[in-house]
């Protein structure tokens, strides 16, 4: 994680962003996998930290490829100087982007189609609302 370059700025409605920082022209920031930091606080007075990715890699056809956000600079208010970030942080951020290794496939021995299997893999019948995100 050392070679990245991480970066935070707050955005036209105040979210904090943070992401690898891959370049910047003069009007520009370009971001790879941007994150939006939402902090909330806790039962306990601690604070809660959750990153939630701008775009989903789950959408893409190569999930290790990443997305590339370039925001405009007169949108944002970015700092003056470099930030040193807590490694807590990073870490979470790396560990979010790490490669996707695919699971083996497992290939059924027994057909799965007929109401005993569906009625099998569903235990609440409640559960039949299945939101699709793709047709097939």
């Amino acid at each position: 994680m050392s070679d990245k370059k991480l970066t935070a700025f707050f955005d036209n409605v105040g979210r904090t962003i943070f992401g690898e920082q891959i370049g910047s022209t003069e009007t520009q920031i370009e971001i790879k996998n941007p994150v939006v930091l939402h902090v909330q606080p806790q039962n306990d007075g601690r604070m809660a930290l959750q990153l939630f990715p701008c775009f989903f890699r789950e959408f893409l056809i190569d999930p290790n490829e990443g997305v590339r956000v370039k925001y405009n600079k007169s949108n944002i208010a970015q700092c003056n100087e470099e930030i040193t970030f807590n490694m807590a942080l990073t870490i979470q951020y790396t560990n979010m982007f790490a490669p996707v290794t695919t699971a083996p496939t497992i290939t059924p021995t027994t057909p799965l189609a007929g109401p005993d299997v569906v009625a099998a893999r569903r235990p609440d019948p409640k559960m039949d609302n299945v939101i699709k995100l793709f047709d097939d």
